[in-house]
């Protein structure tokens, strides 16, 4: 879908695992774009890096993602875009993760890769949302984070706020709020299981903050840490 170098997206939702490609494109997004009940599609610009060439920009209200994934299951893959706003046009989501009620396919085992969310000055309220839909508090777990940066958040770059949702694992991870949000991973409930490498910067509470955690092992090993408030708490 788009290969000129601006375009529009009013809103968008998927139903059917397929494969979504986009070009080296800014597109301007009014409304969220919906992936719901299934499980091995893929979704791929072609890259996040300096200029953010694939780059999602927020256009739409302050309360609603701009990627909502309602039981997307194994196997699927998002990756080598940007999403950008800033607080002219804030974001709450970059993405909420979540079961509904109808929907047939286990919400598990996603892989995030080569993505960047950037939210310029403070204007995206969360990264990645893991929250209890109208499906109840089941699965939401095990996903693969494989670099993948979130910066200048006002809260969290990935918030975890459903016990059920365990299991995700991080490597050569960035989360950089530089003095914007409180932590790089927000836990009320649920659990990571492992973060390796990367960088941790400018997080006013903690690069890791858990409220609460639960009886879950965590792994944390080879994190640089800059300028951040304390690095666990």
């Amino acid at each position: 879908r788009g290969f000129g170098a601006t375009e529009t997206i009013d809103s968008l939702t998927s139903t059917k695992a397929c494969a979504w490609v986009s070009g080296h494109t800014n597109y301007t997004v009014g409304g969220t774009l919906t992936f719901r009940n299934i499980d091995g599609f893929f979704f791929r610009g072609i890259g996040a890096g300096q200029g953010y060439r694939t780059r999602f920009t927020w256009a739409g209200n302050t309360t609603d993602p701009c990627f909502l994934l309602e039981n997307v299951g194994i196997g699927s893959t998002l990756e080598q875009f940007a999403v950008v706003c800033s607080t002219g046009k804030p974001l709450a989501k970059a993405f909420r993760l979540i079961n509904a009620t109808g929907n047939t396919i286990l919400s598990s085992a996603r892989i995030f890769r080569n993505l960047i969310l950037i939210g310029t000055n403070g204007g995206l309220t969360d990264g990645f949302s893991y929250e209890v839909g109208s499906g109840g508090n089941t699965n939401n777990d095990s996903d693969t984070y494989d670099n993948v940066r979130v910066a200048n958040y006002s809260q969290y770059g990935w918030h975890l706020n459903a016990s059920q949702s365990v299991g995700h694992c991080f490597y050569r991870c960035v989360g950089e709020s530089n003095r914007y949000g409180q932590a790089a991973v927000g836990i009320d409930a649920g659990n990571i299981s492992a973060w390796i490498g990367g960088t941790m910067a400018g997080n006013t509470v903690a690069d890791f903050y858990a409220v609460n955690m639960g009886a879950y092992p965590l792994l944390i090993a080879g994190v640089i840490s800059e300028n951040s408030t304390s690095f666990f708490r």
